[in-house]
């Protein structure tokens, strides 16, 4: 039960694993995802581990990491018109 105050967050979420991992997939996350009212979703990058998501070079999480960015803060200006 280390999911406890969730439902109380609206928020985006970008969840990476890898597949060599503790997040093998991407129903790895669900309970997660079930337990919050937030909007996003997971992604799984071949041949990681938990640590490679982390520091390793040329990182494939850096680009989803940007991209997600990205896109909320276009989503935040758009709020503004």
């Amino acid at each position: 039960e280390t999911v406890k105050q969730q439902a109380n967050v609206d928020l985006p979420v970008l969840a990476i694993g890898g597949s060599n991992g503790l997040t093998p997939e991407t129903k790895s996350f669900q309970r997660y995802f079930d337990s919050a009212p937030v909007h996003g979703g997971a992604v799984i990058l071949e041949g990681y581990a938990h640590l490679d998501v982390v520091n390793a070079r040329d990182n494939q999480a850096v680009p989803l990491i940007v991209d997600f960015v990205t896109l909320r803060l276009f989503e935040k200006l758009l709020e503004t018109f």
